[in-house]
């Protein structure tokens, strides 16, 4: 078996290994994208634990075969950059604010749990706050009417 045979199945298994512990997978074209800025986003993705990967079509296919993000195979065309985790909060932010400052980088489609998304669900993921936010935003929910009647009766006491 050739050294080049090897290669290909190691890196089939490595990314079927990926893949099968992953919950979403964002395809991007990266034409005319230098070294330099897909390094950069390679370290923002590694932070928050997202893998990404540039990867030929043909053993794309191979990889999402007989999986929930097969019917992504249908949509494997030109040059991309495979995005996988389990968060699609930060995937998709990652990749949103990557495509802002890069004219050239296209969020093309996403797979969730089987389901397909399009740019436009991802940007809408890119854009929900974070879970201190949104935590912080319950708080507040909850705790308004408590304060407001406690600050009612601080001013019922005083005209008393």
């Amino acid at each position: 078996m050739s050294s080049y045979l090897n290669n290909k199945k190691f890196i089939i298994n490595k990314i079927s290994d990926k893949v099968a512990n992953s919950q979403i997978i964002i395809l991007s074209e990266y034409s005319g994208i230098k070294v330099n800025q897909l390094t950069e986003l390679r370290e923002k993705a590694r932070k928050k634990n997202v893998y990404l990967c540039v990867l030929k079509n043909t053993l794309a296919r191979r990889v999402f075969k007989n999986t929930i993000f097969s019917n992504l195979s249908s949509k494997l065309h030109g040059q991309l950059i495979y995005l996988i985790s389990n968060d699609i909060i930060e995937s998709s932010k990652i990749i949103n604010n990557f495509s802002k400052n890069n004219e050239k980088f296209i969020i093309r489609i996403g797979n969730f749990s089987g389901n397909l998304l399009d740019k436009k669900t991802i940007i809408k993921f890119a854009n929900i706050p974070n879970k201190k936010v949104l935590l912080t935003q319950l708080l507040k929910i909850i705790f308004f009417p408590i304060s407001s009647f406690i600050y009612g009766l601080s001013i019922l006491s005083k005209k008393k």
